[in-house]
């Protein structure tokens, strides 16, 4: 998967100041996954709780991918270990259902 870096929006102004702290942080990084709290369209994402607008085509990457970021939480579903689970140990085709209650209600799913 890489290198992940967790930058919070509130300490950047705009979305292009927050992208060069990870370019420096992250320098040679060819893909760019962002989780984004808010709508995501193809190519371009904004965020519910801020005024930065992501546009996919404007970022300096080979490879861009924009996600929801309970979209995210729910492709990270696979990887959470059996024990982790707090009640039982889902069938391994199951459904699993990711639910974040904030200001709103987001939920994400995803099959087995």
């Amino acid at each position: 998967l890489g290198d992940a870096l967790t930058l919070r929006v509130a300490d950047h102004a705009h979305f292009a100041e927050a992208l060069a702290v990870a370019q420096a942080a992250l320098p040679g990084a060819g893909r760019f996954l962002c989780a984004v709290a808010g709508p995501v369209e193809p190519g371009r994402a904004a965020l519910t709780n801020a005024a930065w607008v992501i546009e996919a085509a404007a970022l300096p990457f080979a490879e861009v991918r924009l996600l929801n970021d309970l979209e995210a939480m729910a492709w990270s579903l696979e990887a959470v270990e059996a024990e982790a689970w707090r009640v039982g140990t889902p069938a391994p085709d199951a459904p699993r259902l990711v639910i974040a209650p904030g200001t709103g209600l987001g939920l994400a799913a995803r099959q087995g």
